[in-house]
């Protein structure tokens, strides 16, 4: 059998956040069966937090990976869909990352109700490429991107996180699986996302020192990808090995399967088994958009989530339980008062001739049939007559009347999953106004999908 494990590396152990640096995080509970680093979620006075722990065999001393760490973080300051460690600290027993806790991560949200919808995808898609085009643009290489790995809001904001090209190897044996799956395969699912040059056969002459590069995470951000669309992983370890040798084909078994074609083609290009063959970040985005990606995520999507995301999520101060900062109240404002410049980047065509003069006002006390949608510059009465299609509209839903605004746009599976769940929340709201508007907005969403029940339950 050989021995089970080597002094001289790295180990998760019985470690704990029992120390005195830590004093201000509470223990909650451990967070998978990780043996290279373990992972503990703790709780803040502001917030749940991810403490990954190392135990140091002996005096071993991690003052270079401290400085990579650090200056790792100052580089990801400002990249908007990174999320690095926020505190990074050694003891004399253990080294500790620290970061924000997330309830989803890419993994969990691909099997999670309501089932993300292709524009989704798209929009997860492209934010994953564009934190990884940032991040190579400072010479940061993540050296680990895979779907638990990347981190997703309950808006649909992306973040990549836990880099590890500074502490975990570059290169592998390929005759000994279980370096992978000390180092890589925290889930146990044999699921490989690694690049195939990462694997050396014997005798193999590489310079173990040679950092990841913009090649390797490429080769990742296919996989993640074509699991989005696919739901299913394209490369176990075992398969990874067989391409590596020309012996397995992912296209044949897998990526066929993507209806999109343009996805389907960026992902072929990003999984290249030679590396010199690959896209970088930059030059998918550039190459597929108004292809894969429509051209609003580009030039209004992007700036205008991430105005409405940082910094009170993601990287700020989170607000604690007992405190109500106003952030979800701000958002809703914005957009809101946005609505007409929304409509315009995502394409919604003018409704002119259904529009009512901006004097016309709707009170909840007054007549409520036919029912109108009340915001600025954007007032006319509801109807179901609006083409539906799979547009960014899914982003953006909120509060009463935007919810009602954005249900002309969406197709009836969105009204069920989307809006009217939060709908019928709303009516047991302990505010009077709050639940004459859920159920102002609700009649009208349902009256929308009458002819999708009648299809859905033939006389």
């Amino acid at each position: 059998m050989g021995q089970g494990y080597s002094l001289t590396t790295l180990s998760a152990g019985a470690a704990g956040i029992d120390v005195p640096e830590l004093a201000d995080l509470t223990y909650e509970k451990s967070l998978g069966t990780a043996r290279f680093m373990k992972t503990i979620r703790a709780r803040h006075k502001d917030g749940l937090v991810v403490v990954k722990v190392v135990m140091k065999p002996f005096n071993m001393q991690l003052d270079e990976y401290v400085s990579g760490l650090l200056h790792e973080r100052k580089l990801l300051a400002d990249v908007p869909n990174a999320l690095p460690y926020h505190r990074i600290l050694e003891t004399s027993t253990n080294g500790f990352l620290i970061r924000q806790y997330m309830h989803s991560s890419l993994y969990d949200r691909m099997s999670t109700r309501p089932f993300l919808e292709n524009i989704e995808k798209k929009w997860l898609a492209f934010q994953l490429l564009c934190a990884v085009r940032d991040c190579h643009a400072r010479n940061i290489y993540h050296g680990d991107i895979k779907t638990e790995n990347i981190l997703v809001t309950s808006w649909n904001w992306l973040y990549l996180s836990d880099f590890s090209s500074s502490f975990k190897p570059t290169y592998l044996p390929e005759d000994n699986p279980a370096d992978f799956s000390f180092f890589f395969d925290t889930s146990g699912r044999r699921t490989c996302y690694l690049a195939p040059e990462r694997f050396l056969s014997t005798g193999s002459q590489v310079d173990t020192s040679t950092k990841v590069n913009w090649a390797m995470d490429m080769f990742s951000v296919g996989c993640v990808i074509a699991e989005l669309f696919l739901e299913t992983p394209i490369f176990s370890l075992s398969q990874l090995f067989k391409y590596r040798s020309e012996e397995y084909d992912p296209f044949m078994t897998h990526l066929q399967k993507i209806e999109d074609v343009d996805i389907r083609e960026m992902v072929s290009h990003m999984i290249k088994l030679d590396p010199n063959q690959r896209y970088s970040a930059d030059e998918c985005l550039n190459f597929w958009r108004n292809r894969a990606f429509p051209d609003y995520f580009f030039s209004f999507l992007h700036q205008y989530m991430y105005s409405m995301t940082d910094p009170s999520a993601g990287r700020g101060p989170v607000t604690a339980g007992a405190e109500n900062l106003g952030e979800a109240d701000d958002r809703i404002d914005k957009v809101y008062n946005d609505f007409d410049k929304i409509t315009y980047f995502l394409g919604y065509p003018d409704d002119q001739d259904n529009q009512t003069p901006p004097n016309s006002k709707f009170t909840l006390r007054g007549n409520l049939f036919p029912l109108h949608i009340d915001i600025p510059n954007y007032r006319h009465q509801a109807n179901s007559a609006h083409h539906t299609v799979d547009d960014g509209t899914l982003i953006f839903l909120t509060a009463c009347e935007l919810l009602l605004a954005f249900a002309e746009r969406v197709t009836d599976e969105a009204k069920l999953d989307r809006i009217l769940p939060y709908l019928t929340v709303l009516l047991t709201d302990k505010t009077d106004l709050v639940r004459v508007s859920a159920l102002r907005a609700l009649t009208q969403v349902v009256s929308i999908l009458i002819g999708f029940v009648g299809q859905a339950n033939p006389e």
